[in-house]
């Protein structure tokens, strides 16, 4: 049974990471939520997951990854990161990247900036950590790659 144990990000992000890896388990990052401090910015995000491949732990994140591209949300204003950006993010530090590098890769707004990330090579890279996330929805993921001509691509 794979187990995932959810770890705030922010301060100690690092040595809950380590925790979670000791007990066997892998991490969950939450990304989104109800109010705006539930939306890490990218800096924290990027600590998290950084700590998490350096410590070789595989993760997961949940809330607010609707859309494939970082955006504000319309309705609250709150920024959401995109899980395309996410994964070009997990692809470039997987490349050797510096954190302010995959931060800025995570703050990006340009969707085929972010789609020309993610090469066959860096995706297959990028999914040995980020094995997943979570959404409320269905539609709206396929929709924007749909629209990024990503979907049926190899």
């Amino acid at each position: 049974m794979t187990v995932y144990a959810e770890v705030g990000l922010g301060p100690g992000v690092h040595q809950a990471v380590q925790a979670v890896a000791r007990a066997g388990f892998r991490v969950k990052f939450r990304t989104g939520g109800t109010r705006a401090d539930a939306f890490p910015d990218e800096t924290r995000l990027t600590e998290g997951l950084m700590s998490a491949m350096r410590l070789r732990v595989p993760f997961k994140l949940t809330a607010g990854l609707h859309h494939a591209v970082r955006h504000t949300g319309p309705g609250t204003g709150f920024e959401h990161h995109g899980f395309l950006n996410v994964l070009a993010a997990v692809a470039a530090a997987h490349d050797g990247a510096g954190e302010e590098a995959v931060a800025s890769v995570l703050a990006c707004r340009e969707p085929q900036s972010v789609a020309r990330r993610c090469t066959p090579r860096r995706r297959a890279a990028a999914r040995a950590w980020f094995t997943s996330f979570g959404t409320c929805s269905i539609d709206e993921p396929l929709a924007d790659l749909s629209a990024l001509r990503s979907v049926g691509r190899d």
